[in-house]
């Protein structure tokens, strides 16, 4: 059953960082029925994939810059946001580049499999928005290496 909700907020920053956020004006583990409920959202037309973060006993969307520049939106405005449950697979293809990285290291890979649609996308982006391949390529190495120091350390926790 696909939920949605409609309404108008104030796109707001707590500093001149790139992080943006609105404040949800309404319970959405109620709502949805999750903590962290994963939606589709539309800000003023522009379509896009997030979740929802709780932070006490309020509930936050976030805005990264791609999103506040598709739907052409500042720090400041008021926007009609709609928000829909969101059950579809979130499947964050690696670059084929990152892909053969994390073949070589299976730790890596393991953990790779086990990070949320959020945390992937963010090594992509960052690996994919790399201008010169020397960088690209300290990217890869440096994420698979954190990936598997990760997995490590849950392996001794569990």
């Amino acid at each position: 059953m696909s939920i949605s909700k409609k309404f108008r907020a104030t796109l707001q920053t707590d500093d001149e960082s790139a992080f943006a956020y609105i404040v949800i004006p309404f319970n959405a583990q109620e709502v949805f029925g999750r903590g962290r409920p994963p939606v589709r959202v539309t800000v003023n037309g522009y379509a896009y994939r997030s979740t929802l973060a709780p932070y006490g006993s309020e509930y936050y969307l976030p805005v990264n810059q791609t999103a506040r520049s598709g739907a052409q939106v500042k720090v400041g405005d008021r926007v009609t946001v709609i928000l829909e449950s969101d059950e579809a697979p979130r499947p964050i293809k690696a670059p084929t580049d990152l892909a053969r990285a994390l073949k070589a290291s299976p730790s890596a890979q393991t953990r790779w499999k086990e990070l949320s649609f959020t945390h992937q996308k963010e090594y992509v982006i960052a690996i994919e928005d790399a201008k010169r391949p020397e960088t690209r390529a300290r990217r890869i190495e440096q994420a698979v290496e954190r990936l598997a120091g990760e997995h490590q350390i849950r392996s001794k926790q569990t």
